[in-house]
Order: structure tokens, then C-alpha cells, then sequence
């Protein structure tokens, strides 16, 4: 492993405080780790909180397993963050700490045989009905006679067929596209490569034409998806023009880019594809995750099947 040397200023001994041990871990992840910096800016958010809370000029080594409790209890009872949200910030606490003991800027790892499980609601994912789904493409394949339109029929086209993360949609990069291989490469979660297969004619015949416009607005730049100046859209922007166009559709419920990540796994899953397919396509590291797609499809089973009621109808 690499380690990093303490910049000027900064204590090499273990009463270097939470601040500079933040910082340095931080140049690690950037550096040594080479982690994107979506996913170094949330440790950083999440660790700022946490010397904000002890005072960034504690000494590292001073956080007791006791303290750590105390923090989790503040984040439960006063913050009122979600399960999802404790548990991450704990878990970034985790792996500074872990890095600290492997750097010997710690002489113990408070964290060691802690045992602090934050319980975890079990929410289903939810996932858009075929009508909403046909109302949204509908709208955006009729605003397809600008850029801007186009654009932003592939960018819904691209999520219902591939599941992509909106992250992984907007960095992708035009020389991992094939268009002769139907296939895109992206970058995923864990700075994980894998390849996406483009299904379907439509599809293919967007992205064909946004690449020949593509090619004229920014011919050097490495980003795929550009807006009308040639400039790389951000996912902000994906979810502002979203949410306009859902309104447009006429569709009632909240649709985000997540959303239409949910739909296009139980939209697989529906059509027959197997679990380990779409796991793969949608970059899961493990198929638990995918499998909560399996239960939604259980969930639309029973509704229907309750709808149904057969013995009730014969009755009648």
C-alpha cells in the first residue's frame, strides 16, 4: 500500500488531529485510491459532520467507542437523519478509522468489535406502471425536432433500457459507445468498469443521430451526452428536465432518474431475463440487491391475483 506524507504543518505522530487526518485520508481516496470525486466529496460531507460534532481539533486517537455511540444517538434523536443516512456516515467514520490504524496514526481503532447496528427499514423500490411509462416516452419522442429535445429523449430512452445510474449517463465517455457492438462502457460504483448492452432499434437509431450532432457542437470532447453549446450536462440538469417533461406527460407521481432505474429492471425481470443478467446490467455487486426486484413483481402478482378474485366472479 502507499501511503501519503503528511504535508507541511500537518503532526505525523498519533495526536495528529480529526481535522488533518480528514484531510489526508481525503488526498488518499483522491490519490492513492483514485476514487471519483462524487464519491470523495461524500466522505467529505460525511466526516466534516463528524469533527464539526467532537470539534475538528480533537485528537483522533482521543474517539472513544462510547463516543461513537454518543454520536450515532445524536445523528437518530436530534439530526432525525434516516437509517440509510446514519448508516453511511457511520460507515465512512469506519473507513477513515480503518485507514488511520493501517497509516499507525491511531494506536487502537475505536471501531474494533463495536458493535453498532443501525436497523434498516425494508422499503421495495418503486417502479413506474407501463401507462406512465408510455405516456413519458410518448412526450419526449414528440420534442425530438431540437437538440435539446433529442437529448432528452435519449437520456430517457438510455435509463428505461439500461438501468443505468444517472452518474454513469452523464460521464460516459463517446469512445466507449459501439454502436456496431451495441454496447457502452461505464464507469460504476467502486470505480467498477462494465458493459451495457443498447437493446432495440429506437434506441439505436438516437443514438446515431445524436451522435452525428454530437460530433459537430464538440468534436474533441470526450463526454458523450452535450448540450446544444457542446458543453457536458450535469445530473442536476438531467433532473430538472425531467421533472418538466413528467409534467408534461401528465403524469401525477414524482419520477427521478433512480425511478426509471427501478423501471427498467422490473420492466427485465417482467420480459423473462435472468436475475444474473440484470444484475450484471445494472452493476450490482450483490444479487440481494437485484432480488428486491423479484418481490416488487410478487407485489403486482398478488394485487392482480386479488383483483382478480375468480371464485368471486364465478359466483356472480
Amino acid at each position: 500500500m502507499t501511503s501519503l506524507r503528511a504535508p507541511s504543518g500537518f503532526s505525523s505522530s498519533r495526536t495528529i488531529s480529526l481535522n488533518d487526518a480528514i484531510t489526508l485520508f481525503l488526498e488518499h481516496c483522491r490519490i492513492t485510491r483514485r476514487l471519483s470525486c462524487h464519491t470523495v466529496r461524500a466522505y467529505q460531507l460525511d466526516l466534516r459532520d463528524f469533527s464539526r460534532y467532537f470539534g475538528v481539533r480533537r485528537i483522533a486517537a482521543a474517539v472513544s467507542q462510547a463516543q461513537i455511540r454518543e454520536y450515532a444517538r445524536y445523528l437518530v434523536d436530534e439530526k432525525k437523519l434516516k437509517e440509510s443516512s446514519t448508516r453511511r456516515r457511520l460507515a465512512s467514520l469506519r473507513i477513515l478509522y480503518s485507514w488511520l490504524a493501517r497509516e499507525k496514526r491511531v494506536s487502537t481503532n475505536p471501531f474494533q468489535g463495536l458493535d453498532l447496528s443501525i436497523k434498516m427499514p425494508r422499503y421495495l423500490p418503486r417502479a413506474l406502471d407501463r401507462r406512465s411509462l408510455l405516456s413519458l416516452l410518448t412526450q419526449t419522442r414528440a420534442e425530438c425536432r431540437s437538440h435539446d429535445g433529442l437529448l432528452l429523449h435519449l437520456i430517457v430512452a438510455m435509463l428505461i433500457a439500461t438501468g443505468l445510474r444517472i452518474s454513469e449517463l452523464v460521464t460516459a465517455r463517446s469512445e466507449d459507445l459501439s454502436l456496431s457492438e451495441r454496447s457502452l462502457r461505464v464507469l460504476g460504483k467502486g470505480s467498477r468498469d462494465r458493459i451495457v448492452f443498447l437493446a432495440g432499434d429506437e434506441l439505436l437509431t438516437i443514438l446515431e443521430r445524436f451522435a452525428q450532432l454530437r460530433t459537430r457542437l464538440n468534436p474533441r470532447g470526450s463526454t458523450f451526452l452535450v448540450d446544444s453549446f457542446g458543453n457536458p450536462i450535469s445530473t442536476q440538469y438531467v433532473r430538472r428536465r425531467l421533472r418538466r417533461v413528467v409534467r408534461r406527460a401528465g403524469i401525477a407521481v414524482r419520477v427521478t432518474p433512480h425511478i426509471l432505474r427501478h423501471t427498467a429492471a422490473t420492466q427485465l425481470l417482467e420480459a423473462g431475463v435472468d436475475i444474473r443478467c440484470v444484475q450484471r446490467l445494472l452493476g450490482h455487486s450483490s444479487i440481494a440487491t437485484t432480488q428486491l426486484y423479484t418481490e416488487v413483481n410478487d407485489v403486482a402478482l398478488k394485487r392482480s391475483i386479488m383483483n382478480a378474485d375468480v371464485l368471486g366472479v364465478l359466483q356472480r
